[in-house]
């Protein structure tokens, strides 16, 4: 069993003491980060994106999911936003066991509006139901969710 919460080891109690990951290097969180966040190339061109970005991978306590949910959020993005970013959330992003669920959930407010229904259209179904991606795209075309980026884009492909 993997978990983030020792509670939940303690409760599951399948071995006497449960072996705590650590986190990722410095160096690896970073690289991750960059991976995530920067297109090829981007990460030299402006010195703001960089500071901003090392502030978050050290906020993000070398939690792979955190940086990564909060690369992807940055994503392709401008320096006005990184400094939106910076100015409004930064200070409140910390990584314990629950603070990694506002990280996920700043990432899902973040989403376009579309993609939130999608989302949230997996609610209905039973917890640990698995999806088959074909069916599960062809149920939001029917609802339609899907909305595709470009006249020659098809709802399977937005899908």
């Amino acid at each position: 069993v993997t978990t983030r919460s020792w509670e939940v080891a303690k409760i599951i109690g399948t071995i006497p003491s449960p072996y705590a990951l650590k986190g990722l290097q410095e160096e690896d969180s970073w690289s991750l980060f960059k991976k995530m966040a920067f297109e090829p190339g981007q990460e030299c061109k402006s010195p703001v994106l960089l500071s901003i970005g090392k502030e978050i991978v050290q906020k993000c306590g070398r939690v792979p999911l955190a940086i990564r949910a909060l690369g992807c959020l940055l994503y392709g993005k401008d320096e006005s936003k990184w400094l939106s970013f910076k100015e409004k959330n930064l200070a409140h992003i910390s990584v314990g066991e629950s603070d990694l669920m506002n990280i996920l959930e700043l990432s899902y407010y973040h989403l376009w509006s579309s993609l939130k229904s999608c989302f949230a259209y997996c609610a209905l179904f039973p917890k640990d139901y698995e999806f088959n991606k074909e069916t599960l795209i062809s149920l939001w075309m029917a609802q339609g969710l899907v909305i595709p980026m470009s006249e020659s884009q098809s709802l399977e492909e937005a899908g």
